[in-house]
């Protein structure tokens, strides 16, 4: 049933269609206000959006500045059926309900993400903040054939500023609540008629966070990072480029392993327990406010990650050839107290109903490692005027993920590292050692045919070969906590690969103003190994999506109005999603049998006057699992009243029926763009969103405690642009979850308690920059 919240979203949106469409706002129309043309790469081709037969969202990196979109964590307003989580120091996307859940070493997305044409395997990576953009792209549903891996939802197409023939640049700073400073500087120029280059620095230092820890009264919930890019251009021939872009991120944040107790949920250890000696141990303290919670071990994320691609672009008459190299290394360290109480070395602790389970308070630390990343595409595709465009290209990759180790420990001590990822394993009741090394070759092509002016058929295909290398040791600590000498308990050496085509059908046909298409896509996933948990069963199955969609785009009232939609049916096999593990706390990937969803997407932009454009989008879907049988599952014990008494049961379930995770029924965003003239050359903008969602679940039990319910939330800004002397000086105030609003984002159970994520509160500054 469509919840009543959905239908005043609906009445907003039509409210909102309404007045662009009065008489009012008719007469303000002027013939100077054009329709922003916007120009993707949605098929690896430079074409008009509204000429792809795809679900593709866009937005300037002008418009994202206005709407002060500063990391990738913000885009969810962007598209419709987008769901956008930050997951233990990494970014999880779910397109159309198509998401993984997890992204640790050995796991990567469902839906993929590239920048500047070069795939970004790693998932701390892609928890990137976002200076100096050109474009960001948002493909939906499955991209299997040109791009290939790990695409069975989407895409995330992001571009930065390239160099400039001009010299051209920009600083700016931002001073906000938290005590949160953020500085970004950009740069780009000849240094002769053949050499170009640019250069992107961003940076941001949290002073105060989001929550405290209750324990040490210390702040966590923050985060620092810095991000520098550089793009150099040499163009060696009138029709051959070379360009080099190496880049440098580093992040330092307590957002990690911070977890609270969701509301209405209660620990096991809250019921009191035994310490190691067996005398009693008193109860535990907890908290269910959002963002604060009881740590013995303050939490920490620490990552690092260096890089670079090189791009070389041959331009003949007929055809472009294009080689894009990319190589990353990073590691990461993460540390903190994951039984979110302040509980100091037990033993056994009291599992409600007459159960006695082992239930420890646990420190945990983990060095995520990916010593080596290295891809090579090779793309041919064609530039010629025929009505036969073609495409072909191979994609191959070579890469290790590994923990090195994963610590979990009994005592209240804090890991000790003398520099990121040295931690004394000595000090561990159990740690873990494992890698998976992937090689994937992956060969496509896609063909486009004019029939006719009108009509357009595309087929593509691709076959993708990928074969994963997994190793694993496991030491426990036998003589714990008298000793401290580790035996290795476990070792795993296994091996499996997987080879599967994927497909793209579609036909297009074009009216005078308007183009409606259908189109068949296949995507493919490969099954993985559980590196963080060695002895958990795999490997995983592969995940593969069949997709349906039948849609439209129009440019209408002589171009003033833009509209597009699509309906949609998807249907996968053995969907991949990630719970915690009970026995080391860290996340294992398994498979969800079967699901599917069907639903509409609709996105309007509108230009009713000179200076003002109108946006929205609306996303509508009905998800649920077909076949769930053997799905055990952690929900929270309670009386007989439903009231908590502590701790989570161990319990088959059914899930059959029941919606996917992270896909609310209904997302509908709307907003605007301002400018107006307020003299001596100066402008006044006025920029807002407003995104309301539905009830929404974040784990497979479907429990109410980690249930969202239907929210909204709005950001705005409000700045004067004023050129002077060849430069623009920018003053901007800004705001974003105005109504401070808090939002379950994420969250799971692990040692018998269940863990919430929430989004930021409400944040606010002013931005100073200037345009040079």
């Amino acid at each position: 049933m469509i919840s009543h919240n959905f239908y005043l979203s609906a009445i907003s949106l039509a409210a909102l269609a309404l007045l662009a469409g009065s008489p009012q706002m008719a007469l303000a129309q002027t013939e100077s206000a054009v329709m922003e043309e916007i120009v993707v790469t949605a098929r690896k081709r430079a074409e008009s959006i509204q000429d792809v037969p795809i679900a593709v969202s866009a937005m300037s990196g002008e418009n994202m500045e206005k709407l002060n979109i500063s990391s990738i964590q913000d885009i969810g307003p962007l598209a419709p059926n987008l769901d956008v989580t930050h997951n233990v120091g990494t970014q999880n996307f779910f397109i159309r309900g198509i998401g993984t859940g997890v992204s640790f070493p050995g796991f990567e997305n469902s839906v993929a993400t590239y920048i500047d044409g070069a795939y970004v395997a790693r998932p701390v990576a892609a928890m990137m903040h976002l200076p100096n953009i050109e474009r960001i792209e948002i493909l939906r549903g499955p991209q299997g054939t040109l791009f290939g891996r790990n695409a069975t939802g989407g895409l995330i197409n992001i571009t930065t500023k390239g160099p400039t023939e001009d010299f051209d640049g920009s600083v700016s700073l931002s001073s906000g609540n938290y005590d949160t400073w953020e500085g970004k500087f950009f740069v780009s120029g000849a240094f002769s008629d053949r050499v170009l280059a640019s250069l992107s620095v961003a940076g941001q230092e949290q002073g105060e966070g989001f929550g405290t820890n209750l324990v040490s009264g210390k702040d966590i919930v923050h985060e620092d990072y810095l991000s520098v890019r550089g793009r150099l251009v040499f163009k060696a021939t009138d029709n051959f480029e070379i360009e080099l872009a190496p880049y440098y991120n580093e992040l330092d944040s307590s957002n990690a392993a911070v977890n609270g107790v969701p509301k209405g949920a209660r620990p096991a250890t809250a019921n009191g327990g035994l310490f190691f000696d067996l005398t009693p141990a008193p109860p535990a303290n907890f908290t269910t406010k959002p963002r604060d919670a009881y740590y013995n071990a303050e939490p920490i994320y620490r990552f690092e990650e260096t890089g670079a691609s090189l791009t070389m672009t041959y331009d003949h008459e007929n055809f472009e050839l294009v080689s894009i190299t990319n190589y990353n290394e990073s590691d990461a360290l993460i540390g903190g107290d994951i039984d979110t109480t302040d509980a100091i070395g037990w033993a056994i602790a009291f599992v409600p109903g007459g159960v006695d389970g082992t239930n420890p308070t646990v420190n945990f630390a983990a060095s995520y490692d990916f010593p080596e990343f290295l891809s090579q595409e090779i793309r041919l595709t064609s530039t010629g005027d025929g009505p036969l465009q073609w495409v072909v290209g191979a994609y191959y990759q070579d890469s290790t993920d590994a923990y090195d180790p994963i610590g979990v420990y009994l005592t209240p001590h804090q890991p000790r590292w003398s520099h990121q990822g040295d931690i004394d394993i000595a000090a561990y009741a159990q740690s873990i050692v494992g890698s998976v090394t992937l090689e994937a070759l992956g060969i496509y092509t896609q063909l486009n045919y004019e029939v006719t002016d009108r009509l357009n058929l595309t087929v593509g295909a691709r076959h993708n070969d990928e074969e994963k290398d997994h190793y694993g040791e496991v030491y426990v600590n036998t003589s714990w906590p008298t000793g401290a000498t580790p035996s290795r308990a476990i070792r795993i050496d296994n091996d499996d690969s997987w080879t599967t085509p994927t497909w793209h059908l579609a036909a297009s046909y074009e009216f005078d103003n308007a183009m409606v298409y259908a189109s068949y896509n296949t995507g493919f996933k490969s099954g993985a190994y559980n590196v963080s948990s060695p002895s958990a069963p795999g490997p995983v199955e592969e995940e593969l999506v069949e997709s349906y969609e039948i849609g439209f785009k129009s440019d209408l009232m002589d171009g003033l109005l833009r509209l597009n939609g699509n309906v949609f049916y998807w249907q996968t096999d053995d969907m991949q999603f990630g719970v915690l593990s009970e026995v080391t706390g860290t996340a294992i990937l398994q498979n969800a049998a079967e699901a599917e969803a069907k639903g509409l997407e609709l996105e309007l932009t509108y230009l009713p006057t000179q200076g003002m454009t109108l946006f929205a989008n609306l996303g509508w879907i009905d998800s649920e699992y077909t076949s769930f049988p053997n799905y055990v599952g952690r929900p929270p014990q309670v009386d007989e009243n439903g009231n908590p008494i502590g701790g989570t049961a161990v319990t088959p379930l059914n899930v059959e029926g029941e919606p996917v995770i992270k896909s609310p029924e209904h997302t509908i965003s709307v907003g605007m763009f301002y400018e107006r003239p307020v003299g001596d050359g100066m402008t006044l903008e006025f920029n807002l969103d407003v995104t309301h969602k539905g009830e929404a679940f974040n784990d497979i039990e479907h429990t109410d405690t980690l249930k969202q319910d239907p929210y909204a939330l709005a950001n705005a800004s409000v700045g004067l642009r004023i050129p002077r002397n060849d430069k623009v000086y920018k003053i901007t105030a800004w705001g974003r979850n105005l109504a401070d609003e808090t939002v379950l984002v994420g969250g799971g159970s692990v040692f018998n308690t269940q863990r919430a994520r929430y989004n930021s509160p409400r944040t606010y500054g002013v931005r100073f920059a200037v345009d040079f």
